[in-house]
């Protein structure tokens, strides 16, 4: 199993801008914290050690793969075995990729990698067509995977 895993709205509050101090949470609750929430998907995927994931977030593509990898918890690191933004043979990302729905991107690299067993951990449900919706993990933006902010949309 491989979970397409976005970062904003999922480990943490959606609202995270990009700062000269780093990245930053915005209208977040009172202590929000970047990937407060990372300890509970690391709680769940304990009881799945097959279970691998793929970075569907946009930090790749602000922060290249490695970092955006390193800011997780060593415990999701290790289960990390690449990322959907698409770079070229060139190193380029693809000039359409971020115009594309999230859903399109998960698509195109499930497609490439031949793979069939997996699902995506999101905070938006744009594009994603209702016969697919049984392969995302919705969250809501505010609360993520907190206790009570998660369900699954299909």
């Amino acid at each position: 199993m491989i979970v397409m895993l976005d970062f904003d709205g999922v480990l943490h509050p959606s609202e995270v801008f990009r700062s000269p101090d780093g990245m930053t949470i915005e209208n977040g609750p009172p202590g929000a914290t970047l990937f407060m929430w990372s300890g509970v998907l690391e709680q769940v995927l304990r009881l799945f050690p097959g279970v691998r994931i793929v970075l569907s977030t946009s930090w790749v593509n602000v922060f290249g793969y490695e970092k955006a990898k390193a800011s997780l918890p060593l415990g999701l690191q290790e289960r990390v075995i690449g990322a959907t933004y698409d770079h070229g043979l060139d190193g380029n990302l693809d000039p359409g990729w971020t115009q594309r729905y999230r859903y399109e991107q998960i698509v195109r690299y499930a497609n490439r990698n031949v793979l069939t067993n997996w699902l995506a951990i999101d905070d938006s449900l744009w594009g994603w067509p209702k016969d697919q919706l049984q392969r995302v993990v919705a969250t809501h933006g505010e609360r993520g995977l907190s206790e009570v902010g998660w369900m699954r949309a299909g």
